[in-house]
């Protein structure tokens, strides 16, 4: 009677952490009020103004890319950035309007509520900007958030593309073996301690899994004491990349 070869079907994980190498802070400015144009104007206004300390920040060929690889000019803390153009939009503010001081003194139910209605107007334009030198982005930070109108959204950390290759090949290759080590170990309880395994087949499951550390960004950030500091210091968590696979195997 035939046997059949014993099987295993096991998973290996493996993952790493880095600490960033790059930071994308993500800013807006916005205004709302009764006139369209001047809300616009101002934001405009300011957000040119940011944009032009970007610009200064960043080398003129920001984003330029060697062999697929981002270029990372020392000379200047800004890898890359963006602006978008101003969006507007409006909408009716409608609040219920108090009663006058005479109504309030009578004991009689008070008639139909009034409302007050008022048209608003909101403008908002956004900017991204990618740094390595994360002392100008504590500078940077701290100016804008000083600035009316214009706020800090989110920031986002990373390691650089170049980084993040070399670790997705060596996740990959560790999960991989951590899969077979467990492949071994059940087939020395079956066939004895020098039992090895045959590798079948391989299932990745998608790929490394990537994590960049995205934070909010508020007044918690500043130093305690009510004022705002000249440059904040960032004390990221470090970036996650782990990787998982299936493997089949037999006894060799």
């Amino acid at each position: 009677m035939a046997t059949h070869p014993v099987e295993f079907n096991v998973s290996g994980d493996f993952s790493v952490q880095r600490k960033p190498e790059l930071c994308t802070i993500n800013i807006s400015v916005q205004l709302e009020g009764p006139d369209p144009a001047f809300v616009s104007a101002k934001v405009t206004t300011k957000m040119n103004e940011l944009v032009a300390e970007l610009r200064a920040l960043a080398p003129p060929n920001h984003g330029a890319e060697v062999d697929g690889q981002l270029v990372i000019d020392s000379a200047f803390p800004v890898t890359n950035w963006s602006a978008q153009s101003v969006t507007t939009s409006v909408w009716t503010d409608r609040k219920p309007q108090p009663p006058p001081r005479a109504e309030l003194a009578r004991t009689a139910a008070p008639g139909e509520q009034q409302w007050v209605e008022k048209i608003v107007h909101h403008a908002r334009a956004t900017a991204e900007a990618t740094f390595h030198n994360f002392e100008a982005l504590g500078d940077f930070a701290a100016r804008v958030a000083a600035q009316d109108l214009a706020k800090v959204d989110g920031l986002s950390w990373d390691v650089a593309p170049l980084t993040r290759k070399s670790l997705q090949t060596s996740v990959r290759q560790e999960a991989l073996r951590d899969a077979i080590a467990k492949a071994r170990d059940y087939a020395q309880v079956i066939g004895g301690p020098d039992a090895n395994v045959r590798v079948t087949e391989v299932n990745d499951s998608g790929g490394p899994i990537y994590r960049q550390n995205k934070a909010a960004f508020g007044v918690a950030a500043f130093a305690s004491g009510g004022h705002q500091p000249e440059r904040i210091n960032f004390e990221p968590a470090p970036v996650d990349i782990s990787a998982n696979v299936m493997v089949k195997c037999v006894l060799a």
